[in-house]
């Protein structure tokens, strides 16, 4: 033993010890995460070669119907909710700014989005309005590209980030005017209202497990994981059960995101499928989306004003003391970038999986 090692803090060992891991990991694994990403990278190429952008020229209109349909026939977009989304968006844009066409922008380029975000003449949210926005921002990146001017896309973009700061204040006003409760509180309520087998107490402690968004719906229970990694779903093993999420908000930017449930809760689960004859290789929810289900659990039990799915999010930085060190804050916001709260009194295994 050096006798670095021997005056080293536990602390610090564990440090050490964890980095040599991680070296010895890396050096076991890099020419097979090189050869993964040499794959990915000419799958990436080979994309980028067959999508052709759109013909512009000064006959090209740019209307509604034509935007959607370029949307529609996207081979490019893999994930349905995003095609969705920019349709959604350019509905609206159209609509609300009254424009024929996206050749408005060049002219009235300033009418037509001040008419998305005044507040005099139509009834949309501030999140509705960044959404719309935001939407008609990626359809020009993509589609229409330097047709529209470069000044047109600094007022957009600026636009889009007023909203932005917008949105942060009403999100700090409403944490100061509203009193979440606590998980304990909340999972307590679902116990007295539906009861211990019932799916909204289910769902309460699924949330207080692993705090994401609406990504449970229709999730597979499985004997072992999937190649698939378009999918969430869930493994049930011997010993311990874990989720691994493909299909979620950052997925682009964090790829498969794989969680090892408590064994408090893994416990809770087998007992769950078992009441309800839920077995491997079925779906452990029916249901598409939890967020109406959500929402109608929270009117019940007088959290109405709390929305849906989002209440879990608020519930889980409402917890963190006011206190709380500033690594301890640095963990959440980065458990925030992978849209996804940690308990903290139990302790975790999160990993991200290589793709």
């Amino acid at each position: 033993m050096s006798d670095t090692e021997q005056t080293e803090t536990k602390e610090e060992r564990k440090k050490r010890l964890t980095k040599e891991r991680q070296r010895k990991w890396y050096a076991e694994n890099q020419e097979k995460k090189r050869a993964l990403n040499n794959a990915r990278y000419q799958k990436v190429e080979k994309q980028i070669l067959q999508y052709k952008k759109p013909t512009i020229s000064k006959k090209t209109d740019f209307t509604e119907n034509e935007i959607i349909n370029l949307i529609q026939t996207d081979e490019s977009i893999e994930n349905e909710k995003t095609k969705q989304y920019l349709v959604g968006g350019a509905k609206r844009f159209f609509r609300v700014a009254e424009c024929d066409s996206l050749r408005c922008l060049k002219s009235d380029y300033k009418l037509a989005i001040n008419r998305i975000t005044d507040k005099d003449t139509n009834a949309y949210s501030n999140n509705t309005i960044r959404s719309t926005l935001s939407a008609i921002a990626s359809i020009i990146n993509r589609y229409v590209g330097s047709f529209i001017p470069t000044k047109v896309k600094k007022y957009l973009d600026d636009v889009i980030s007023e909203t932005n700061l917008i949105l942060d204040d009403e999100l700090k006003e409403i944490q100061q005017t509203i009193q979440y409760p606590t998980f304990d509180e909340y999972v307590r309520n679902t116990l007295d209202e539906y009861g211990v087998n019932s799916k909204e107490h289910f769902i309460a402690n699924l949330y207080r497990e692993l705090s994401v968004r609406d990504n449970f719906g229709q999730i597979p229970v499985l004997g072992k994981p999937l190649k698939n990694k378009t999918i969430n779903y869930i493994v049930v093993k011997k010993n311990y059960s874990y989720i691994v999420l493909n299909d979620y908000k950052t997925k682009n930017k964090y790829g498969s995101f794989r969680y090892t449930f408590s064994p408090k809760f893994d416990r809770l689960l087998r007992k769950y499928m078992k009441e309800n004859d839920i077995q491997i290789d079925s779906l452990l929810f029916q249901e598409p989306q939890l967020s109406p289900l959500v929402s109608k659990m929270n009117k019940e039990m007088g959290y109405d004003n709390m929305g849906g799915i989002n209440i879990f999010r608020h519930i889980r930085v409402s917890e963190i003391p006011e206190g709380a060190s500033y690594s301890d804050k640095v963990k959440l916001a980065n458990e925030m970038n992978h849209s996804v709260f940690v308990q903290p009194k139990y302790k975790r295994k999160i990993e991200i999986m290589p793709n």
